[in-house]
């Protein structure tokens, strides 16, 4: 409207400018509704867990208690050869990661949550070239026992990527 009066010289009147205004700001809001209803998951998102019996619990029991919501646990890979697993308990174990290309296929697993004590970190790199290989997006679950961390970031040197951790101040007596 401001281009037609600047190269014509016609005048709007004020009520019509004032209309446009108006279905211009409802029309983006409306806009902005149905897209964020059609960007919506109408699937959860599927993760597995991999790790000990005890962190992967821990991990799930935490997941639980927060109630994501999109995110479901399909389930815990135990990367004990034998878990002592009871049938009664809510935390659906579903093998070992032996196992973890054979749940990939079969489960539509979106996401894959390692579980680990730090000290075992290291026996997981075929597991997590296995999600590589199909392209599942890989979490760590970084705490570790007795370390609190305020805040981590992400970066990289020379190509490596790192995990930076800023740690909480600790008072001094």
């Amino acid at each position: 409207m401001t281009l037609l009066l600047l190269a014509t010289g016609h005048e709007f009147s004020r009520s019509l400018i004032l209309i446009f205004l108006l279905a211009d700001f409802f029309l983006l809001g409306l806009k902005t509704i149905v897209g964020w209803h059609l960007g919506r998951r109408t699937q959860p998102y599927r993760i597995l867990i991999v790790g000990t019996l005890e962190k992967a619990r821990e991990f799930f029991d935490v997941m639980k208690g927060q109630e994501y919501h999109g995110v479901e646990c399909a389930g815990i890979l135990c990367i004990d050869d034998s878990p002592k697993h009871k049938e009664e308990e809510a935390v659906p174990m579903i093998g070992v990661v032996s196992q973890l290309c054979e749940v990939l296929d079969t489960k539509q697993i979106e996401g894959v949550v390692f579980s680990v004590p730090a000290d075992r970190m290291g026996s997981l790199a075929e597991a997590v070239r296995s999600c590589e290989e199909v392209g599942v997006r890989i979490y760590f679950d970084l705490a570790i026992d007795g370390l609190q961390f305020a805040k981590g970031t992400t970066g990289s040197i020379g190509g490596k990527p790192l995990l930076a951790f800023q740690p909480r101040p600790v008072a001094r007596r």
